[in-house]
């Protein structure tokens, strides 16, 4: 590769996201062992809507980027499901910001949030999205799904 070019993966979904299949192969450590085999410089979990990948592994892994992909619904400026890629989380801004997506529902208060702490970021799927269902029935499946992602 040439001189300062850098190999990274930084959108990758493990056995902590929801919509993941439970394969030993999906798992955190295993998805983080093959890309420093195959010779990443970075790599980020961007599970949804949570960052229990980095619970299992621990933050401050060598060529690991703590992030995630956070849902969040906007009725009044987007009208519809967004998918929002963050980077460089740590626990207290992944909670603030969950807080922000399940109860203010804004998109321009997160984003704000996400500039005012120089929070790197990136809209996901700019021609998907989706409208809320009056119930959110892999919310339910996501909430077993920490026992059983590592």
């Amino acid at each position: 590769m040439e001189k300062g070019w850098k190999r990274a993966d930084l959108h990758v979904h493990t056995t902590c996201s929801f919509d993941v299949l439970p394969a030993k192969d999906l798992n955190p450590l295993s998805l983080y062992e093959k890309s420093l085999e195959i010779g990443m410089d970075f790599v980020t979990f961007t599970d949804h809507d949570t960052v229990e990948a980095y619970e299992i592994l621990g933050w401050d892994r060598e060529k690991l980027t703590p992030g995630a992909e956070m849902t969040l619904y906007d009725p009044e400026f987007a009208g519809h499901t967004l998918h929002i890629n963050v980077f460089e989380l740590d626990r207290e801004y992944f909670s603030e910001l969950r807080e922000i997506a399940e109860i203010e529902h804004d998109l321009k208060s997160f984003t704000g949030y996400l500039k005012r702490h120089r929070l790197p970021f990136v809209y996901n799927h700019p021609f998907w999205f989706e409208f809320p269902q009056a119930t959110e029935p892999f919310r339910s499946a996501e909430a077993g799904k920490a026992l059983s992602c590592a």
